[in-house]
């Protein structure tokens, strides 16, 4: 309110966001579930709220969302920057006795009971349930064809594992135990690639590692390319370097180097996902994992580097992994305009196991970049009674931070203070983009939640200026 006189001028500017929903006609499409920032399928009705922090990226439930008023340690708000659904009518609300409420509110409670998320883009309830995935990429195939695509392909048929060999050119076989193999093609098979190579090649999509393993991945240091992959089973150690850039022995171009003790490879051409016929790295651990970088705050994961780490067993993270240059920006989870075309991604996938956290760093703060899925459709249709299928850490974690996604078929107690994940909006903003041979579900779009916004404003800025 106000007036000019004379000559006088006041000037006044607003800036903010303005959400608008829009509904559409439902439409099924099949998308990966690097789509969610987070997506549980069974969250048990009672067992606990959900960790606090910054969540960002659409976020859905099969069941029913569990919040908690600021209790120390858990003193971190909940803030969701995108759309939260869910497929229950009500929503529970803890309170600091441990009890808890039903309601369709978007917040419950008053004074130390208050449970208020701030839900930027809006709170739906009773949403269409998302489908598990009934038929998955097969991880394992793609080592061997990098395609993962057959229905009837099994490991010990055509075309199967014994197709494998290890870097001193002895194949796998149902007896093994121990080792790092891969397809190194034959020279019919090197020649039918497109590109043509020479033999030995790379005629495959990545890694199987027979028996659990500890996974370090790290840039090499001085190139843009070249990404390595240290993996120790015991006292044995098998150095892996793929560098799609560099001139191959048969004047291609692509390198795939393996050293294993006194025997060492190198396979013309590079791991391959024929599906899209990019340069990407599937490795199949045959048991648990371990992954970790190079230290606390280093990036592990090379420029444009697409990667796929899946486990028979658990994922446990014992240090950072990170990408070596960020897609977005942290806290405002903006796409990096000279990241967005980039293609660095990391899938971590397990269909039998957990994600934990077992962080070793003073600090007790971990980050893992990439979209992690615990999808398991038995552990989800057992009611998660098998412990398996979700999230939990081996001590105490401070901060757990994602640049990705998380999705999980289950939810559990984690020693987690406070949880961010920074989804990363090339999985949205990007057409198909998603780590390769990730699992996916059919979305019906227009219905559930996810694919909706609702109106709201934030004014972010008002400027009041007055010259005469």
């Amino acid at each position: 309110m106000g007036s000019a006189q004379g000559s006088e001028q006041q000037t006044v500017t607003q800036s903010g966001n303005i959400n608008l929903e829009v509904d559409g006609q439902a439409t099924t499409n099949c998308v990966s579930f690097a789509y969610f920032g987070a997506f549980i399928d069974y969250y048990k009705g009672g067992i606990g709220p959900l960790v606090p922090g910054t969540m960002t990226g659409p976020m859905f439930t099969n069941t029913a969302w569990e919040f908690m008023p600021s209790i120390s340690p858990w003193t971190a708000p909940y803030i969701f920057t995108d759309p939260v659904g869910q497929a229950g009518p009500e929503v529970y609300y803890w309170n600091t006795s441990w009890g808890y409420n039903l309601s369709t509110a978007t917040s419950y409670g008053s004074g130390a009971n208050l449970v208020a998320p701030d839900f930027e883009q809006g709170l739906k309830l009773n949403q269409p349930t998302v489908p598990l995935p009934t038929n998955s990429f097969n991880q394992v195939e793609a080592v061997v064809d990098g395609l993962g695509n057959n229905n009837s392909w099994t490991t010990s048929g055509p075309g199967g594992l014994q197709t494998l060999t290890n870097p001193s050119g002895t194949a796998y076989t149902s007896t093994t135990t121990k080792g790092v193999f891969m397809n190194q093609g034959s020279v019919a098979a090197c020649g039918g690639l497109s590109p043509a190579r020479s033999s030995p090649c790379m005629a495959g999509g990545g890694f199987y590692v027979e028996g659990g393993a500890d996974v370090q991945m790290i840039p090499v240091s001085g190139s843009s390319t070249a990404q390595e992959y240290i993996i120790k089973q015991g006292s044995t150690t098998t150095t892996i370097t793929v560098d799609p850039a560099a001139t191959a022995p048969d004047g291609s171009t692509g390198t795939t180097k393996v050293t294993q003790g006194s025997s060492t490879v190198t396979l013309n051409g590079v791991p391959m996902d024929n599906i899209t016929a990019q340069a990407s790295a599937m490795v199949y651990v045959d048991g648990t994992v371990t992954i970790h970088g190079p230290g606390e705050g280093q990036g592990a994961i090379q420029d444009n580097a697409m990667i796929n780490i899946t486990a028979n067993g658990d994922i446990i993270a014992t240090g950072d992994v990170l990408y070596k240059t960020e897609p977005v920006s942290i806290p405002q989870d903006s796409l990096i305009p000279a990241a967005a075309n980039m293609n660095q991604v990391l899938g971590l996938y397990t269909a039998v196991g957990n994600f934990i956290t077992q962080d070793t760093q003073a600090d007790q703060n971990i980050e893992v970049d990439g979209s992690i899925a615990t999808i398991s459709v038995a552990d989800s249709a057992g009611g998660c009674a098998s412990g398996k299928g979700g999230q939990l850490s081996n001590g105490h974690i401070n901060t757990f931070n994602n640049v990705g996604g998380m999705e999980q078929s289950c939810i559990y107690a984690a020693d987690v203070n406070t949880e961010n994940t920074w989804f990363d909006r090339r999985f949205t903003a990007r057409a198909n983009f998603a780590p390769p041979w990730f699992p996916s579900t059919a979305l019906t779009q227009g219905g559930p939640l996810p694919v909706n916004t609702m109106p709201s404003i934030q004014r972010i800025q008002w400027l009041s200026t007055s010259s005469q």
